[in-house]
C-alpha cells in the first residue's frame, strides 16, 4: 500500500545534490513533493504544520550543529524515516547520527544516489508507515555492519601485505605485534557478526540475583583437577555438537585478558578471578561476553585504578557469571536502559565508545534463554551478572541428583 500524496522533508545545503535527489524523486514518485531545506530560514519555513513522510538530511550545514539537525528531523517527523544522506565515511557520525535516531546513514559516493534510491523504494512502499523498533535496529545495525567492516578489513590488508613485504626484515617483537593487531581486527569482525545475528525472545520470569545471601549456590566451583576429570569423563560421551557447546570459561576469560592487555596495562587495573565453571554456549561467545564487561569495569573509572573480580555458581539450573569492579557505578535510573543498542549512560566525551557491548551481551544471552543484568550498582562500583545454560551434561547430573 503506497503512502497517501505528501512532502519528504530535504536538508541540504548543496545545490546540485538537491537537484539530483530532486529528480530521482520526480521521476520515481511523481505523486510527492520535496520540501527543501538550504539555509536558516527556510529551516525555520519546515517547523510549519506541513506533513512529512519520511526526511533526506545531511547535516553538515553552516548554521547549525550537526547533532541538532538531526534530532530536529527526527522530531518533526514524528516517527517516520529519516535518512542521512552526506560526504562524511565515518563510522563515529554514523552511530552518532543512528543515536539520534536516523533509520539509515548513506554517504554520498559513486553508489551513494543508488543507495539512497533503494532506501526510499523500501520506505515508500513499505504497507506500515512507523517500522516497528526490532526492525528499525535490525536495519541500522546491517548499514553500521557494511560500514564498519571495510576499515576492519583494510587493516587486515594492510597488516598481510606488511608481512609478506618485509618478510625477513622483522624482528620477532614486530612479528608478534603484527599477529597481535590481526587477531584484534578478526575478532572486532566477528564481534560485528555477532550483533547482527537475530535475538529470540527474552525469557520472562525473573533471573536469579546471586547478589542474595539466600540463595545457596547448589554447586560450587570445581577445583582445576575436579573439572579436567569431569572434562575427561563427559567428553566422550558428547555429539560434535554437544562439545561445541562447552566454553571453558577460564580459559576464555584469560584469551579475553590478552586481548584486552594494552587497555589494562594503561590502567592499571588489577583483575582476578575464581576458578570459574564451564557454560553451556561457544567459547567465542563467552569470550564476546566477558571481553565486553571486562572493557567497560576498565574504562568506567575515576582516578582509581580498576579492581575487578570474577565468580561463577550454579543458581536455578544456570551458570550465573558475576563481574564485579569498584568503578563510577550507574544511575538505577539506568539500569534496564543501558541494555539497548546505541545507549549509554555516562558522559561520551569523557568515556567514548558506541553503546553497542551491553547490547551484544544481551543478544548472546538471550540466544542461548539466558539473560543479564545489573545486579548491583554504586558509586563504588557495578556488579553484572550474567545467566547462561550449564553443559549439557552437567545439567543432566544435576537433574539426575535432584
Amino acid at each position: 500500500m503506497r503512502h497517501s500524496p505528501t512532502s519528504i522533508l530535504l536538508i541540504d545545503e548543496d545545490a546540485d545534490s538537491r537537484s539530483l535527489i530532486r529528480l530521482l524523486i520526480k521521476a520515481r514518485w511523481p505523486d510527492v513533493s520535496v520540501y527543501e531545506v538550504a539555509n536558516a530560514l527556510a529551516f525555520a519555513g519546515a517547523m510549519s504544520d506541513r506533513s512529512y513522510i519520511l526526511a533526506i538530511v545531511d547535516p553538515v550545514v553552516g548554521w547549525a550543529g550537526v547533532g541538532e539537525i538531526i534530532a530536529f528531523a527526527v522530531e518533526r517527523l514524528d516517527g517516520h524515516p529519516v535518512l542521512v544522506y552526506c560526504e562524511h565515511d565515518s563510522a563515529e557520525m554514523a552511530v552518532e547520527a543512528m543515536r539520534n535516531g536516523a533509520h539509515n546513514y548513506i554517504v554520498k559516493n559513486n553508489k551513494g544516489l543508488l543507495k539512497l534510491e533503494n532506501s526510499l523504494e523500501e520506505f515508500l512502499q513499505e504497507e506500515e508507515p512507523v517500522q516497528s523498533e526490532q526492525l528499525q535496529t535490525r536495519r541500522q545495525l546491517q548499514m553500521l555492519s557494511h560500514d564498519i567492516q571495510e576499515p576492519v578489513r583494510s587493516v587486515l590488508n594492510y597488516l598481510e601485505v606488511l608481512r609478506e613485504e618485509h618478510k625477513g626484515e622483522l624482528d620477532p617483537s614486530a612479528v608478534a605485534l603484527i599477529t597481535s593487531a590481526e587477531k584484534a581486527a578478526r575478532q572486532a569482525r566477528a564481534t560485528i557478526s555477532d550483533v547482527l545475528r537475530p535475538t529470540p525472545p527474552t525469557p520472562t520470569g525473573n533471573a536469579p540475583e546471586v547478589t542474595d545471601p539466600s540463595i545457596s549456590p547448589v554447586k560450587t566451583s570445581p577445583t582445576t583437577d575436579d573439572a579436567s576429570d569431569q572434562k575427561q569423563e563427559v567428553l566422550p560421551e558428547l555429539s560434535e555438537e554437544e562439545i561445541a557447546l562447552i566454553a571453558d570459561a577460564n580459559q576464555a576469560f584469560e584469551v579475553t585478558l590478552e586481548t584486552l592487555s594494552a587497555a589494562i596495562n594503561r590502567s592499571g587495573a588489577q583483575i582476578t578471578r575464581d576458578d570459574l565453571l564451564p557454560a553451556g554456549v561457544q567459547p567465542i561467545h563467552l569470550q564476546r561476553i566477558f571481553q565486553n564487561l571486562i572493557s567497560n569495569a576498565v574504562k568506567f573509572q575515576d582516578d582509581a585504578p580498576p579492581q575487578i573480580h570474577a565468580t561463577s555458581k550454579v543458581v536455578e539450573g544456570l551458570v550465573v557469571f558475576s563481574i564485579s569492579d569498584n568503578g563510577i557505578g550507574i544511575p538505577q535510573k539506568d539500569k534496564e536502559r543501558i541494555f539497548t543498542m546505541f545507549t549509554r549512560a555516562h558522559d561520551g566525551e569523557k568515556y567514548p565508545g558506541t553503546g553497542i557491548g551491553l547490547a551484544t551481551c544481551k543478544k548472546i544471552a538471550a540466544s542461548y534463554g539466558g539473560r543479564i543484568w545489573l545486579a548491583s550498582s554504586t558509586k563504588q562500583g557495578s556488579t553484572f551478572c550474567v545467566a547462561l545454560p550449564m553443559p549439557k551434561a552437567d545439567a543432566e547430573e544435576l537433574r539426575n541428583s535432584g
